[in-house]
């Protein structure tokens, strides 16, 4: 009798997962959650596509999957992702938790256009260039980074700006491993040519948010409108940046009283002709300001100052 039982689970396992494979994806629109849109979807639930998908407001453009039957055994939905976009394309295995909500990508590759509307939300509209993505690992839970392995490259990264594009070079940012015991992923950046010479690291904090810390120095090669702007941080130096005093003018070097001496730092950017400052704990950065006249293009807001 239990022999029995267990071959009828097998059968009806078997027409679920045959049921499953042949339901078409046209009926997959009705099954999604509010806010996640499949347009013109074709194939089959298993195996389909959509020629544009949105989620939460955010557009992935043409999208196409593969479903990993093995790891519904798992308690996971897994799945071979493509997506592609005139300004996109990225490919990868995604995997995702319904319970806890977290979501997995490995072997991650992709390229992008840096520009507004494009594969990235809230890229400035000012800025240009090329991204490369070569993952291995990503994991996100809460919606904050707890793992990421690989590199990301952007290359030849320009700003638009009233004297014309201003070229700002190109960068590697290289990540080896899971989050530090203050709940941060922090990866190394570092240029790989161009007008600045830059050194650094990055930390991706769980608020989420981030924490941009290193040194940055110009080349001979550096326009004259970038050169004005990297002289207002100052000197270039490593202990600059976190406050650190260098010299007391009437004290001996070696009396050591200027390493006693460190001024809070906190981090500053520009956006929409607006400074902001974050002066709360690192590990609990907010995401960069995106009211709507910090994405327009500068000729499109106004700031005034009193």
């Amino acid at each position: 009798m239990s022999f029995a039982r267990r071959l009828v689970g097998l059968a009806l396992l078997a027409f679920v997962l045959v049921f499953v494979a042949r339901l078409p994806a046209r009926w997959l629109p009705k099954l999604l959650p509010q806010g996640v849109i499949c347009i013109e979807p074709a194939g089959t639930v298993w195996s389909g596509s959509c020629a544009n998908f949105e989620a939460a407001g955010w557009r992935a453009g043409a999208l196409g999957w593969s479903l990993r039957p093995a790891r519904l055994l798992t308690g996971r939905v897994a799945a071979r992702v493509t997506m592609a976009q005139p300004l996109a394309r990225l490919d990868g295995e995604f995997a995702w938790s319904p319970f806890g909500g977290a979501l997995e990508a490995r072997d991650l590759r992709g390229e992008l256009t840096l520009a507004p509307g494009g594969l990235l939300p809230g890229v400035p509209a000012d800025l240009g260039g090329r991204v490369t993505l070569a993952l291995q690992e990503l994991a996100l839970r809460e919606r904050a980074v707890r793992a990421l392995r690989g590199t990301i490259d952007v290359q030849d990264l320009q700003q638009r700006t009233g004297e014309g594009p201003m070229a700002l070079g190109s960068y590697q940012l290289g990540f080896d491993g899971e989050a530090t015991a203050a709940d941060a992923v922090v990866g190394k950046l570092r240029d790989t040519g161009g007008p600045l010479d830059v050194t650094g690291t990055l930390s991706l904090t769980p608020a989420p948010g981030y924490l941009l810390q290193g040194t940055v120095a110009t080349r001979p090669s550096a326009s004259p409108l970038l050169q004005r702007q990297i002289a207002f941080l100052g000197s270039p130096a490593a202990s600059y940046v976190n406050g650190q005093c260098l010299e007391v003018p009437s004290e001996p070097e070696e009396s050591g009283y200027a390493k006693k001496i460190k001024l809070t730092s906190y981090p500053v950017i520009e956006k929409g002709g607006v400074i902001w400052t974050y002066m709360g704990k690192p590990e609990n950065m907010p995401a960069e300001p995106e009211y709507e006249f910090c994405t327009v293009p500068r000729e499109q807001s106004y700031a005034r100052y009193r």
